[in-house]
């Protein structure tokens, strides 16, 4: 049978999980695509070519970047303080990790807590990702090319931020606010 095409499910649903055992055998990390035929690609997803790479534990969710075919995921470890936190950048076509980033360091903080990252989306038209930092109710934005931290909104800007969901014709960014059942709007243009 033919593997797996990432970009054929992407569009379904992604599941990242880590740690987890697959057939048997433990894998440190690896990407389940949820198919129509999902018994299907579950029998195949151990034949993926070259393998998985082992991804960091605490992964949360992942978008697709169709004009880069990247797939960028967001990671993070603990209850609070969350000392760990990644953004990372995934070749689509491999699942290898392209590059990564960690998270800083909350300012006024002497317990380690970083601005983690959950919620992800990706701004293909300007070139950037948008995460959530839920602690500390806020997003922030990177550049989808090397992940360099353009821009984190004020500490409070979308109380409990969960997820990110971007419409690039329109110039926004729209975030949930689970905790206040509300949704905020960035402009994507003014970082």
């Amino acid at each position: 049978p033919a593997l797996i095409d990432p970009v054929e499910y992407i569009g379904v649903e992604v599941i990242v999980r880590s740690g987890s055992g697959f057939g048997g055998r433990t894998a440190g990390g690896f990407v389940a695509f949820v198919a129509p035929n999902a018994k299907r690609a579950y029998a195949q997803l151990h034949r993926w070519p070259g393998g998985f790479d082992a991804l960091v534990q605490g992964l949360y969710q992942a978008a697709y970047s169709a004009k880069n075919d990247t797939l960028f995921v967001t990671a993070a470890v603990g209850r609070p303080p969350v000392k760990q936190s990644q953004l990372l950048k995934l070749d689509a076509k491999t699942l290898r990790t392209v590059a990564s980033t960690d998270m800083a360091k909350v300012p006024k903080r002497d317990d380690g807590h970083t601005y983690a990252v959950y919620g992800v989306d990706v701004d293909d038209k300007n070139g950037n990702v948008w995460v959530t930092n839920t602690r500390q109710g806020t997003v922030s934005v990177h550049k989808q090319s090397d992940l360099k931290l353009l821009k984190r909104f004020a500490d409070g800007a979308a109380y409990h931020a969960r997820d990110v969901a971007i419409f690039e014709a329109g110039n926004k960014a729209y975030v949930s606010t689970p905790g206040k059942n509300t949704v905020v709007v960035f402009d994507t243009k003014k970082l």
